[in-house]
């Protein structure tokens, strides 16, 4: 079908009051009777093949990275879930639709580390069911949730799954598959995170020698192990092996994803941390107001990220003497992740904590 004949079929939709639009590029809507009824057209032996050229083509109008357009994301999000429950097991047969992933990664890159919890446990069940627990869309699943485990601020759940995800893909896929790696890395800051610091130390340097081994020394994979090895040494109070290797890190990430990245500006974010521990306030101080000035910038005034540099910079205040200032900002903070994560979020709790 041609691209005019795509338009002028929607015309003759808009036309009937089927579809509405407000402007020519803007998303189309449907009443959710009209749509009921085009699904209950669509023979049972063609759902499948519909249902997955509609993920296909939310997954291409997906943005590289959420931010760059929010509202975009949102509601490619809520469109994929509304697929996938009406034409279910579509998306999950022969193999797990990328959009399903899509999701679960859009909602953690959103600071909802609840909800992105609560989606992936159903992606777990659903890659089960459709292909069984050693499947690699299986193993894929039981990884990401791992992680978001951790996000989520459970932490010993984090770690005896990552452990047994490693398990399973080193069983499945063999230790050197780029699955087996980055899960390793996952287990590496679960076992930073729920206090663990010496294993987490001697397992954070083997998995920095098989990504360099398996994958090269400039591979992105390589960097996030670098990366954590860092964050490793910060938590084991190595302060100047964790600055050195954090300044390094900041220069590749900006080399190899640009300065606006958002692990580039993570990787900023914790160098200011390493100044901070290093007693070198005044750098961290200046760090850290740049860091939450391209937050605002690149990532806008309310994502989750942006409120977590504030809250950055609030401590920073606190550590030149700025009390007053310190204090406002983390009223601030408080407020902003009440407002955008609400009141149970991680971020939220350690945030009124804080104050």
């Amino acid at each position: 079908m041609t691209e005019s004949e795509i338009r002028e079929a929607l015309g003759c939709l808009r036309t009937y009051a089927l579809i509405a639009q407000d402007t020519a590029t803007g998303p189309i809507r449907m009443h959710a009777l009209t749509a009921r009824a085009v699904r209950e057209t669509i023979p049972p032996d063609a759902l499948r093949g519909i249902a997955r050229t509609a993920a296909d083509a939310i997954l291409s109008l997906w943005p590289e990275h959420d931010h760059h357009d929010r509202p975009l994301s949102a509601s490619l999000r809520t469109n994929t879930m509304q697929l996938d429950n009406h034409t279910r097991p579509a998306l999950w047969q022969p193999t797990t639709h990328a959009c399903i992933s899509r999701v679960s990664g859009s909602l953690s890159a959103a600071g909802l580390h609840h909800q992105a919890l609560a989606y992936e446990l159903e992606i777990v069940e659903c890659n089960i069911r459709a292909h069984g627990p050693d499947h690699p869309d299986t193993l894929d699943a039981r990884g990401n949730l791992a992680g978001t485990f951790a996000n989520a601020g459970r932490l010993h759940e984090a770690l005896d799954l990552s452990r047994q995800a490693v398990a399973d893909y080193e069983r499945v896929l063999g230790p050197d598959d780029p699955g087996t790696l980055a899960t390793r890395n996952v287990l590496v800051m679960a076992c930073a995170s729920a206090g663990r610091i010496e294993e987490a130390l001697q397992l954070s340097l083997r998995v920095l020698a098989d990504h360099e081994r398996v994958l090269g020394p400039v591979d992105l994979g390589t960097l996030d192990a670098r990366n954590n090895l860092a964050n490793v040494y910060a938590t084991a109070g190595r302060v100047r092996d964790a600055l050195e290797l954090r300044e390094e890190v900041l220069a590749d990430y900006a080399f190899l994803l640009g300065p606006h990245h958002p692990s580039t500006l993570d990787a900023r974010n914790n160098l200011a941390f390493s100044y901070h521990d290093a007693g070198r306030v005044r750098d961290a101080l200046e760090l850290w107001e740049e860091v939450v000035a391209e937050h605002e910038h690149i990532l806008g005034p309310h994502h989750p990220r942006t409120v977590d540099a504030r809250s950055n910079l609030a401590t920073s205040y606190f550590d030149v003497g700025r009390v007053r200032e310190a204090l406002d900002l983390r009223v601030r903070v408080l407020a902003d992740f009440e407002r955008v994560l609400g009141p149970h979020e991680p971020g939220t709790l350690n945030a009124r904590s804080n104050l």
